[in-house]
Parts: structure tokens; sequence; C-alpha cells
């Protein structure tokens, strides 16, 4: 896979990422912090997800609204905290 993201961030869409809390629920907006795995069970990366972690690998932060969205220093993980 390129590991460099080619475009501009706006483009990049977190909004179909379906963040969780700790204990595996579902994240609301109201959260401070959430967290998603960039793989899915069977290890395959979800297109949907490929182009912001990309970004994250080559930028590693990307601000959306009041969150900032990162990747964990293992990259098993997204991250999202309210800034």
């Amino acid at each position: 896979m390129d590991t460099e993201y080619v475009g501009p961030k706006e483009s990049l869409d977190v909004s179909n990422i379906r963040w969780k809390v700790k204990g595996g629920g579902l994240a609301q907006p109201s959260d401070t912090f959430a967290f998603e795995f960039t793989q899915s069970k069977d290890g395959s990366m979800p297109s949907e997800r490929a182009s912001l972690i990309k970004y994250l690998k080559a930028h590693g932060v990307l601000s959306v609204d009041e969150f900032e969205i990162t990747m964990s220093k293992d990259g098993k993980f997204l991250q999202r905290k309210r800034m």
C-alpha cells in the first residue's frame, strides 16, 4: 500500500467511523475520547479508513470540528479526542 496521502485534508471523511468508548459501546458526540481499530477483525483495512490512515502516518494529527484524530503509536487504533 502507498503510505503517502495525496489530496486535500478536507476530503477526509471521519463521519463513517463507528467510534467506540472503553468497554466497546458506541461513542456519542459528547464523549471526550473514543477509538476505532485501524483494521477489521480479518486483518484487512477498510477502504473508508485507508486515506485517513495514510494522512495520519504522514502528518500525525487531523483536526475535525472540535476533535483531534490521531493514530496510536503501535498503529492499531484511531483515536478521537476532544480538543
